[in-house]
């Protein structure tokens, strides 16, 4: 797993593996708001702040929305079962995660602490679409639970 030292107090966008990126839906910072993928265009709604997470050992990480005061998520947090759970944003229940390298590079996959599910992109269905959900899943290591990190403040590695 990646220190967390080494992404903390720095804001991304995340690339997943079709080139979409994690997007707050609607730019809406409300409880529950599903987090899914969508086409980069740079507004706040598509960076994260990376923050050492106030749940666990202090070895995992929360990422916080630019929108507003929320965290990455899953509905049903903290008690519900993250397997196949949709990302979302809450205000006071940020899911702590683990960050594992893959490759060299800025390519991560993202692991949920307590239950060890990894962050999955769903490939976009049909031509006509252009969102995904974006949810947790058992890791395989497949290419749609690989992240690409783009780092827009702060020195990586």
């Amino acid at each position: 797993m990646v220190n967390i030292t080494d992404l903390v107090a720095n804001s991304f966008i995340f690339f997943n593996f079709q080139g979409l990126v994690l997007d707050l839906s609607f730019s809406r910072p409300l409880e529950n708001n599903p987090v899914v993928s969508n086409p980069p265009n740079g507004n706040p709604n598509q960076i994260w702040n990376a923050v050492a997470s106030p749940f666990g050992d202090g070895n995992g990480l929360a990422f916080q929305t630019q929108v507003g005061p929320t965290y990455l998520s899953y509905s049903g947090a903290p008690d519900g079962f993250a397997e196949f759970a949709q990302t979302t944003v809450h205000a006071n229940i940020p899911v702590t995660l683990a960050a594992k390298q893959i490759g060299t590079g800025a390519n991560f996959a993202f692991f949920e602490i307590v239950t060890n599910m990894s962050m999955t992109a769903w490939p976009v269905q049909g031509p006509a679409l252009v969102t995904s959900p974006v949810t947790f899943e058992v890791y395989h290591g497949g290419p749609e639970q690989v992240w690409n990190l783009t780092q827009l403040t702060g020195p990586l590695g």
